[in-house]
């Protein structure tokens, strides 16, 4: 096939203006067309996707098929199966559609999901499918939120927020730019009268006084009292009263006592009252009730009902009176003054210049003292030996003999089977005893007389004294006995 300057053989193919060709049978045919789009070739079947508008495109034989592939939002493509969100609202790409999944709701540039519930001022709001529902809260009042059972006061009166709704609880009183509370009371400085806030209604509560520019309330005294008077604030006006008693130009108060000619008064209901009548001996007043003694007879009067009474003598001892039922300590003994008369009430015991009272119970040198009314008991605890005290029946060792306390004294004497006597000497079991230049052992109470045969079978420390006695020797002596040895 030729086409132009080019000649294409049998069955060759070629492309040109984006068309292909083939030589069949010296002929030229078509195989495919193609596309030609903004300049590009593209070739039969070839697909391409345009991502701002989309689509999805193919050739087809140099017609160029379109087909909706996605969905285009607002300049995006969004693929099937994408999803987004747009404002509050969520959304699907399906089947190249966009689908509405969720309605959300802008509120004051803050996105609340659907279903979401959010608190404002005394509100509470909820997003229903784009749409916002609201419920209260509490009761707004100038922009303050108070809740349920909330209270607040505002221009003197007292408000409540009940079911939501603003009530109004106690109404104040305002006087002077200043509120008063329900039940409130104040005073008037220029007129003294007490004032009670009732319901948001000023009452006259009562009359007070006014005296050297200070405001007193009704049945209130004033501060000074003069000439045995005080000045008492009566419904508004003050009425002087009696306020004490005046005794020889005294005043004395209510409830003061004071003493006259040896007569004890007080001042009741602003008038002088005996309570007591003392008694006047030797030109000195005793009240009521007074001891006083006489140290010269040691006796004790008293004053009753402004006679004096002799009590019971007393008991006077190396010059010093004791009033009856007095008690003092002298020598070891306790005495008590009983209508005159010295008692003995107990003795104790005086031992070496140690006072032991009454049943007291002491050691000294194994022995229990204790003092009975004066009287010393003994009662021996053991036997003391040495400065020591050993209990009954106990045993102890001195040197070479034991000892056993018995009854309270040394009965048993036994000598230890493990000493030796002699020169006057003890000599324990093992030592040697030199005795009329012979040598001696102590052997559990036996003196025996060593030779060297006998000192080898002993001792080995024996055997060392004689140099000619070794230990060779030692062991052919032994002959089977048992000796010290290495």
């Amino acid at each position: 096939c030729s086409v132009g300057d080019i000649c294409y053989t049998e069955q060759a193919t070629w492309e040109e203006n984006c068309t292909k060709y083939i030589c069949q049978n010296t002929n030229i045919e078509i195989v495919s067309k193609g596309c030609i789009l903004e300049d590009d070739c593209n070739r039969h079947k070839y697909i391409w996707i345009d991502e701002y508008n989309c689509t999805s495109h193919i050739c087809d034989n140099g017609t160029v098929q379109i087909t909706k592939n996605g969905c285009l939002v607002e300049g995006v493509c969004y693929q099937n199966g994408d999803t987004w969100n747009d404002g509050c609202s969520s959304y699907e790409c399906k089947n190249n559609k966009a689908k509405h999944l969720s309605f959300g709701c802008l509120t004051d540039g803050v996105c609340h999901k659907n279903g979401e519930t959010w608190q404002g001022k005394c509100f509470s709001f909820t997003c229903q499918n784009g749409k916002v529902s609201s419920s209260s809260t509490g009761c707004l009042v100038c922009g303050d939120c108070y809740l349920e059972g909330e209270e607040w006061e505002l221009n003197c009166t007292t408000y409540i927020c009940k079911n939501l709704v603003i009530n109004t609880k106690t109404f104040g009183c305002s006087v002077d730019e200043k509120c008063y509370k329900n039940n409130d009371t104040w005073t008037d400085l220029n007129s003294c009268n007490r004032y009670i806030c009732t319901e948001g209604k000023i009452q006259l509560h009562d009359l007070g006084c006014k005296a050297d520019n200070v405001c007193y309330k009704n049945k209130v005294s004033l501060e000074v009292d003069i000439d045995c008077t005080k000045s008492v604030c009566k419904n508004g006006k003050v009425e002087v009263l009696p306020s004490g008693c005046i005794i020889n130009g005294s005043c004395y108060k209510i409830q003061e006592t004071w003493i006259y000619k040896c007569n004890n008064f007080t001042c009741i209901n602003n008038s002088p009252k005996k309570i007591s009548t003392g008694c006047i001996v030797e030109g000195v007043c005793h009240a009521e009730l007074d001891i006083w003694e006489d140290k010269y007879e040691c006796k004790h009067f008293t004053c009753k009902r402004g006679k004096v009474t002799n009590m019971r003598p007393g008991c006077l001892i190396e010059g010093v009176c004791h009033m009856h039922n007095d008690t003092w300590e002298y020598s070891c003994s306790t005495f008590a003054c009983k209508s005159g008369q010295v008692r003995h009430t107990s003795k104790g015991c005086l031992v070496e210049g140690v006072c032991h009272t009454n049943n007291e119970t002491w050691n000294d040198k194994c022995t229990k003292f204790s003092c009975n009314d004066g009287n010393i008991k003994l009662k021996p605890l053991g036997c003391f030996v040495n400065g020591v005290c050993n209990r009954e029946n106990t045993s102890w060792n001195d040197q070479c003999f034991t000892y056993t306390c018995i009854n309270n004294a040394v009965q048993t004497v036994t000598q230890m089977a493990l000493c030796c006597h002699s020169g006057g000497n003890v000599y324990y079991n093992g030592e040697i005893i030199y005795e009329n230049n012979q040598k001696y052992q102590c052997v559990k109470g036996r003196k025996v007389l060593l030779t060297e045969q006998d000192c080898c079978i002993n001792s080995l420390s024996c055997c060392k004294e004689n140099t000619n006695f070794g230990l060779q020797n030692v062991l052919q002596l032994g002959n089977g006995h048992q000796f010290w040895g290495p």
